[in-house]
């Protein structure tokens, strides 16, 4: 079984009531139930808008470049692995460990429960360490040009 999850540029969920919101994000999820280790039982590819699967999610330059599922003690613990523009990798950011059921709608929308808050975080690192990154540069630059700025017509 299968389930594509469609988010808005905020990571919320895509709502087809409000159709002036457009989808920004696509991510499949691959059930695949016969698997007896959690790991194995799920897939998530990363889809373009033409549905072409993409390597990478590209987040204000950031990039999520793997989202996997783990067997934590026979519960299933999602790990998102994010890497700053510079190519760094993150610690990862991780989900809590629940239980999966006999129904694979049910574990389906656990799992799109537990991805959400995740790229919502990851989301609002890269904005927030992007915004901070530009607040450092901007005072490297102050600091390094002090007095120029009468010169240039700034009054700082």
């Amino acid at each position: 079984m299968t389930e594509l999850l469609q988010y808005t540029k905020d990571f919320e969920p895509y709502d087809s009531e409000k159709p002036y919101i457009k989808v920004e994000y696509r991510i499949l999820i691959e059930h695949d139930f016969s698997q007896e280790n959690i790991n194995d039982k799920f897939n998530i590819i990363f889809l373009d808008s033409d549905n072409v699967e993409l390597k990478k999610l590209d987040i204000n330059n950031w990039i999520i470049w793997n989202i996997e599922v783990e067997d934590y003690y026979n519960r299933a613990k999602i790990n998102l692995f994010l890497k700053d523009p510079d190519g760094k990798g993150l610690p990862e950011f991780r989900s809590g460990g629940n239980s999966l059921s006999n129904d694979e709608k049910w574990n389906l929308k656990l799992i799109q429960n537990l991805l959400t808050p995740l790229l919502q975080r990851a989301k609002l690192y890269s904005c927030f360490l992007n915004y901070r990154s530009r607040l450092d540069y901007e005072n490297i630059f102050r600091e390094e040009n002090k007095g120029k700025y009468k010169e240039w017509g700034f009054t700082y």
